[in-house]
C-alpha cells in the first residue's frame, strides 16, 4: 500500500501506477519492478513465501 508519493510497480511486462492509497498484489517470483516518481515515496510492503 502507497501511503506517500506516486510510484510504478508490479510484473515488468504489465507494472501499473500507484497513487497515496492505492495498493496492488503480484507474484514476485517473476520480474518485477519498483520505480518511484515523487521525491519521497512511502509504502507498506507484505512478503508472504511459502516455506520449503
Amino acid at each position: 500500500m502507497l501511503t506517500h508519493g506516486h510510484v510504478t510497480t508490479g510484473p515488468a511486462d504489465s507494472p501499473t501506477d500507484l497513487a497515496e492509497g492505492d495498493s496492488i498484489r503480484f507474484n514476485a517470483a517473476r520480474p518485477h519492478l519498483y520505480r518511484g516518481h515523487a521525491a519521497h515515496n512511502r509504502a507498506v510492503l507484505l512478503m508472504l513465501h511459502p516455506e520449503n
